[in-house]
């Protein structure tokens, strides 16, 4: 597959370069819009941009979860969540009302910018300053949960295997190693069983701070909105389990 080639970023745009970044969140924060049309060209720009940072967040975060023992690749890591994140969501929020706010945003064809324009102003809606430290913190549990689990092996069939090759173990049709395999997993991870709680009991703590914040009683309600679960509540799923159990099992 033949990557789409930029338009308005240049093919020297850096995106793991925080000052490059800067410069074009300012000229898209800065920029006359004076028509619908040019509206169309910023939306445009500002998706590129958006397209081009993803794949470098993604990037740092696969290479991270695919290598925890790896300090380097931890530091790169680290590095965009500490340092770039805060940027992005606080400019983020700024550009985003930018578009909400536009007198042509109406104009927009709805075919194609009807749901991000829903989604824009759900995460204006969302968006609490004081939220940006607690959510770095919460992502950086996350890694240090992975880093934990990543680390974890077992000794099965003779030889030490990573809990994600037990994982395929788990899907054979021989009972009794599936059987073998989910207790040789779960014993392992419970010999961690403070420190995983641990995490869990801090990120508990930061979310529902979190939900707080932005005026929610509790962190579900929150990442129900963050998630853009617009058509359906936490309610409808609780019926939808219900269900199951009562027709399907």
């Amino acid at each position: 597959m033949t990557a789409k080639p930029r338009e308005y970023l240049s093919a020297e745009f850096n995106p793991s370069a925080l000052a490059e970044i800067r410069e074009v969140l300012a000229e898209l924060e800065a920029r006359s819009i004076e028509h619908v049309g040019a509206l169309e060209k910023w939306c445009r720009d500002y998706s590129e941009l958006q397209a081009c940072l993803s794949e470098e967040g993604a990037r740092r975060f696969v290479d991270h979860t695919c290598h925890t023992d790896v300090a380097e690749v931890k530091a790169r890591y680290m590095d965009w969540v500490e340092n770039v994140q805060p940027v992005l969501k606080k400019a983020t929020f700024e550009i985003d009302r930018k578009l909400a706010q536009s007198p042509f945003a109406a104009e927009l064809p709805p075919e194609e910018f009807a749901m991000w324009l829903r989604s824009v102003q759900n995460s204006n809606e969302l968006f609490r300053d004081e939220n940006i430290p607690l959510e770095t913190e919460d992502t950086k549990l996350e890694a240090e949960y992975d880093e934990t689990i990543g680390a974890m092996t077992v000794e099965f069939d003779g030889e030490t295997r990573t809990l994600p090759y037990m994982g395929r173990i788990l899907e054979e049709t021989d009972r009794s190693r599936r059987e073998s395999a989910f207790r040789s997993i779960w014993d392992r991870v419970l010999e961690d069983t403070d420190k995983i709680e641990g995490i869990f009991d801090r990120q508990l703590a930061l979310r529902q701070e979190m939900a707080k914040n932005a005026g929610f009683d509790d962190f579900r309600a929150l990442r129900f909105r963050q998630l853009e679960r617009f058509d359906y509540t936490p309610e409808d799923c609780l019926a939808f389990h219900d269900a199951i159990e009562k027709v399907a099992v």
